[in-house]
């Protein structure tokens, strides 16, 4: 790893200073100027410490626990510090900042009180010296831990803000990237996301507030719930994101608060379909319905997105009209629902490809990349070349993040969607994009070749006016229409139909409902299949228990594996064998397992049985006592052998926690005792894997118990 420069941190300050006064000049308030102008005036070192400080997490700390020796003594740079408010002492405001700084055993000894117990936990002192002890007496007690309170930072959050686009964690992407961890995307210029000093700090405003809700402390979420009214205009594209989020954030709080009216007013402040959903959500619950009606209307008329647009029109016709189901409901109730193979339980898309596939049709993985590629392939010139970003670690141009690009960009944009319909030409153009552009890590695909075959389906067999549509609309509004595609793309006597793919337990998530009326109202046909799984007599299932030398897959290793290999609830083949771990077995695990550093060192590594365990695997459903553990050692071993397993799995305990509910203990020896399962030698990988083999037989449709046996089952105990 490189070695930073002693005072690589105030470097990096530095640069992001300069660029921000660079390319925000014109934002940049007095107040703003001020705290640069006042920093620049600080000695180099106490310019060093400040940084040091602010790069920290929290605002408050023991004098005791800094400790910068390029920095030497600390209290002569304290001094101009305090003398320009950099650094300030605390103040009874600072209680509940003080409250969580401290450790508990600090507030109990600050607090002095002999009614607070040392046995209570953290948070229930905290309470105490809040609500009943001496506060000022607290407060002196702390002062004699001589803490430093970091003050005027808001303006260094606001440099931040503007050079990330977000509340970034000091300056540590800058120190990433020196370190080679991380990377500046290189983009040729750079271009503010803001012009005018009004539209930063109400973008600003709301970013903070949001940062500060999501803190999880509960004295900065009041503060947050008591600047509600105080909220600015969001001026521009930029703040109103920042705002939605905000808005959709704290009405969430709310709500688990209990108190959904103020969570409605909350979510009417919002601009966001999200926002809209659940305010429409918790009026029709409070049977508000005249407001209901007024809020839907006020968005069908003057919609401040057209996806809240489409949602209040649905909306307005779903509770008002005669569709009483909720969107989502809806989308699930006209759904196909296939039954397939539960050998592709762990991919339910790959088992609806495969269905399809045997119907002759062809299909495709296609998900975001499909559209996402066909967009940057359409229009990378326009994208990325001679284009500018927000900052060098924006992963994207600025006209795609603030959603100028179709603006900017109108007439060859439309000339560009107009082409595709000379189809070969178009296929030619986008292929001959891709040759050029392969390789190029922008962010906003991946390359697959699969990808392009599919976006070749696409042109030659989907209507040219509907691709048209869906690109058009990622070009207006990017950071919205990027998410959210269907899982397939399927062709089928030369038309082009989509297909969203839910498994059981799955949900459809609005951001998926909008895309796919999107799709279908651009006349590309566009369904959900719903997936049930099926039991296949013949499949075979590899029942596998392993022994380790600890608890962790990536630090730990396989010291014996057992499997048992059963059709139809009947076992047909067994592996077992005692593996060489390359490294000593801990006694606490012997004491465990029986098994010793002797009974290993002459057994076979699991690269000499890879290949034999592999073929005993294939085809098979991996199947094991809480699955995840047994399977998360196996998939280890295999890629240190350069080996990929990928099988789907199945776990006995859920098994038989859903087949025989409501026992005590579902742990492998418990279930054994109560089914009279054979286990005699507990902790044997083989002696496991068999008795799990008979919990899995329990729970196969074909030898499942009936309601009257699994109640004599459970007497066994």
């Amino acid at each position: 790893m490189k070695q930073l420069p002693t005072f690589y941190y105030r470097q990096n300050f530095r640069e992001l200073v300069d660029f921000v006064v660079s390319h925000y000049a014109p934002v940049l308030s007095c107040r703003r100027r001020r705290w640069l102008g006042d920093f620049e005036a600080l000695p180099d070192l106490a310019q060093c410490l400040y940084v040091r400080l602010l790069n920290r997490q929290g605002t408050i700390f023991e004098r005791s626990k800094l400790t910068y020796p390029e920095l030497g003594e600390l209290d002569e740079h304290l001094a101009p510090l305090r003398s320009a408010g950099f650094v300030r002492s605390i103040t009874p405001a600072d209680l509940d900042e003080v409250l969580v700084r401290l450790t508990k055993s600090r507030i109990v000894a600050c607090a002095d009180e002999p009614e607070l117990k040392t046995s209570w936990t953290k948070k229930q002192c905290a309470a105490f010296v809040r609500d009943n002890g001496n506060v000022e007496q607290f407060l002196r007690n702390v002062t004699q831990l001589r803490p430093i309170v970091v003050a005027r930072d808001d303006s260094f959050a606001f440099f931040k803000f503007l050079y990330f686009g977000r509340m970034a964690p000091g300056t540590s992407p800058l120190t990433l990237r020196d370190l080679g961890i991380a990377r500046e995307h290189g983009f040729e210029d750079n271009e503010p996301r803001f012009s005018a000093q009004d539209e930063a700090e109400h973008a600003f405003f709301f970013a903070k507030e949001r940062h500060r809700l999501e803190s999880g402390l509960a004295h900065r979420e009041n503060a947050v719930l008591r600047r509600f009214e105080e909220w600015p205009a969001a001026d521009s594209n930029v703040a109103e994101q920042h705002r939605d989020k905000l808005a959709l954030a704290l009405g969430r709080r709310l709500e688990a608060r209990s108190d959904p009216v103020q969570a409605v007013d909350v979510y009417r402040r919002g601009g966001s379909d999200d926002c809209l959903r659940s305010a429409c959500r918790l009026l029709s619950q409070q049977r508000r319905t005249d407001e209901l009606r007024e809020l839907l209307n006020a968005h069908i008329t003057s919609p401040k997105t057209m996806a809240a647009h489409h949602y209040a029109v649905d909306a307005m016709a779903r509770r008002f009209g005669a569709k009483p189901r909720t969107e989502a409901t809806e989308f699930l109730r006209r759904a196909v629902t296939l039954e397939l193979d539960e050998y592709y339980r762990g991919s339910p898309e790959h088992a609806v490809v495969s269905h399809y596939r045997t119907k002759g049709q062809i299909a495709f993985r296609t998900e975001n990349h499909l559209w996402l590629t066909l967009f940057g392939l359409l229009f990378w010139d326009l994208i990325f070349e001679a284009t500018a970003a927000h900052s060098p670690f924006d992963g994207l141009p600025g006209h795609l993040v603030d959603g100028s690009f179709y603006s900017r960009n109108m007439t060859e944009v439309e000339r560009r969607l107009e082409s595709l319909s000379d189809r070969n030409r178009a296929i030619r153009t986008l292929l001959q994009s891709a040759i050029r552009h392969h390789g190029e890590q922008r962010g906003l695909f991946r390359w697959h070749p699969v990808t392009l075959q599919a976006i070749s389906a696409l042109i030659e067999n989907a209507p040219q006016p509907g691709i048209a549509k869906i690109l058009r609309s990622l070009c207006q509004s990017f950071p919205t229409r990027k998410r959210g595609y269907p899982d397939l793309m399927i062709i089928a006597e030369g038309r082009v139909a989509f297909v969203e793919v839910k498994a059981p337990g799955d949900h459809i998530r609005s951001h998926q409902i909008r895309r796919i009326k999107a799709l279908c109202e651009a006349g590309l046909p566009t369904s959900v299949v719903r997936v049930e799984w099926k039991h296949n007599p013949d499949q075979p299932y590899c029942v596998v228990d392993v022994e380790t030398t600890g608890g962790r897959a990536g630090a730990h290793r396989v010291t014996e594996i057992g499997a048992v290999k059963m059709i139809n609830g009947d076992v047909v083949d067994r592996f077992a064998t005692l593996i060489n771990p390359d490294r000593p077995i801990p006694p606490k695990i012997t004491r465990l397992t029986g098994i010793r550093n002797d009974m290993v060192a002459t057994a076979p590594r699991f690269a000499e049985i890879a290949d034999d365990f592999a073929r005993f695997l294939e085809g098979s459903i991996f199947c094991a006592h809480n699955v995840n553990f047994d399977y998360g050692f196996i998939r280890m071993e295999f890629e240190r052998v350069g080996h990929r397993l990928r099988l789907p799995k199945r776990c006995t305990c859920a098994s038989m926690r859903k087949s025989y509910p409501g026992r005590k203990s579902y742990a492998l020896k418990a279930l054994c005792r109560e089914f009279d399962i054979p286990l005699r030698q507990h902790h044997r990988a083989l002696c496991d894997a068999e008795a799990a083999a008979e919990l899995l037989r329990l729970t196969l449709p074909a030898h499942q118990a009936t309601p009257d046996a699994r109640a004599v089952a459970g007497k066994h105990a």
